[in-house]
């Protein structure tokens, strides 16, 4: 068995044999059980391991080799059973049978039997009486209770004497959880369906909250093994991809829901967003007819996301301005649900501003004509997010506008093109549908005079 971690003990990759032997069903779910301590790994000095679990504990030998990756240092674990961790009874069958004989083997016991003569009561036995032997056999067989039949049975198999511990403790729990289901009450079902619906509720209204959750690139980017750098390209690629997953945490395939949110799941735990971690698991564990407001709730949670450096500076100016919109927005009459109306962007001027492929470049430590390329591409991804932004804008579609906002914003600020990001950061956060437009019209003009400035430089 095989799994690496990180330079901080994190467990990023396992085989299946590992997987198996724990009973999880991928990586996730084995992620989940280990950051709320259901399974923990205690290594020991002489190069043993031991797993818990809520049901067993056991040790391993293991090796670990130090691998070098794009990811930072990672351990590879080879990981092996002991020789002595299969269970060997110390008693014998003999010494049960002369056990059962004490008047106080009351008590049931697996690995027991009784006396031959207890059981069939036969004095004198030959041939002559072989039929009557076998009548009072079959007689005191049907008094026995089930239980020891199957007791005699098992014992005739020497393999009963290799059973691990574990299957004796999941038959005990599989026999505690229909105990439970016996005196459960249906009001209780119902009083648990009321507190997952609360619940619920909250992470709803938690999630959309208009807040920014602020990201600590720094200390994120360097948990993990990366450059900072690294980390914000990362974050925008889940964001892309959560976008493109969209329609598939809303299908109606069931398996396209799964590997959607395991998927998100996954990446939200790797970059380290509790926030999204916390409302995928909740789609994941709700009901097909409560998933809707979570999935809205999980795209208002991504356009919150806004990176920050460890800088008091930078805190202060990064929150003074939602506080202001939060603080004017509870002033604002409510919108009406429609369209809010069309913008022609033919009419806007370029509103000029300076931006060097070279600062760039030595401000990310990257060729220059890798920037070049990037921008290239950052400036037909903004054509087409555009377009999208101005159908929403008719649709009267504010979430959608914000997101798009947050996208853009996110690599133009990677790129270092700091006008464009300030005013995609205003869209990105205005909850004022009537701002909008002039918002999006200043964005567009330093957009239009950052394309002319790359088309000049190109040349």
């Amino acid at each position: 068995m095989y799994y690496i971690t990180n330079q901080d003990d994190h467990i990023i990759a396992a085989d299946n044999n590992l997987l198996l032997l724990l009973n999880i069903k991928d990586l996730v779910e084995l992620c989940t059980k280990i950051i709320h301590e259901e399974i923990t790994f205690l290594y020991l000095s002489d190069n043993n391991v031991v797993i818990q679990t809520p049901y067993s504990e056991d040790s391993y030998t293991y090796q670990k080799t130090e691998l070098t990756s794009l990811l930072g240092k990672l351990t590879l674990f080879e990981v092996k059973m002991l020789a002595d961790e299969i269970f060997v009874p110390e008693k014998t069958c003999e010494t049960e049978i002369k056990e059962h004989e004490s008047p106080k083997s009351d008590e049931t016991n697996p690995f027991t039997i009784a006396e031959s003569d207890d059981i069939f009561n036969i004095d004198g036995f030959n041939s002559d009486n072989l039929i009557s032997a076998e009548e009072s056999v079959d007689q005191e067989l049907s008094v026995l209770p089930k239980n020891n039949e199957d007791q005699l049975l098992l014992l005739e198999d020497d393999s009963i004497h290799r059973e691990l511990p574990q299957k004796a403790s999941l038959q005990e729990k599989e026999k505690n959880d229909d105990l439970f289901d016996l005196i459960l009450p249906g009001e209780a079902d119902e009083h648990i369906s009321e507190i997952q619906t609360e619940k619920q509720q909250k992470f709803i209204a938690r999630a959309d909250s208009v807040s920014a959750i602020k990201i600590n690139v720094a200390q994120l980017s360097k948990k993990i093994g990366i450059s900072i750098e690294d980390y914000n390209i990362f974050l925008n690629e889940y964001i892309d991809t959560a976008l493109m997953l969209e329609d598939d945490l809303q299908a109606a395939d069931l398996n396209k829901q799964k590997n959607a949110v395991d998927t998100l799941l996954h990446l939200s735990n790797v970059l380290g967003l509790p926030a999204a971690v916390d409302i995928l698991t909740q789609i994941d564990k709700a009901k097909e007819s409560d998933k809707k407001p979570l999935i809205e709730s999980f795209y208002t949670v991504l356009s919150r996301l806004t990176t920050y450096t460890q800088s008091e500076e930078d805190r202060n100016e990064f929150t003074i301005s939602p506080t202001i919109e939060t603080d004017t927005q509870l002033k604002l009459e409510p919108l009406p649900e429609e369209s809010f109306g069309t913008i022609n962007l033919k009419d806007v001027k370029p509103i000029h501003f300076d931006f060097q492929l070279e600062q760039t470049a030595n401000d990310l430590n990257l060729p220059v004509e890798l920037i070049d390329e990037f921008v290239h591409d950052f400036i037909e991804q903004a054509h087409t997010e555009t377009q999208k932004m101005l159908r929403a804008y008719e649709k009267g579609d504010l979430p959608t506008i914000q997101k798009i906002g947050h996208l853009l914003k996110g690599v133009s600020s990677n790129l270092r093109i700091d006008p464009l990001a300030n005013t995609l950061y205003d869209i990105q956060f205005c909850e004022d549908s009537r701002r909008l437009e002039d918002l999006i019209k200043r964005y567009w003009g330093h957009f239009l005079s950052f394309e002319t400035q790359i088309n000049l430089t190109s040349r």
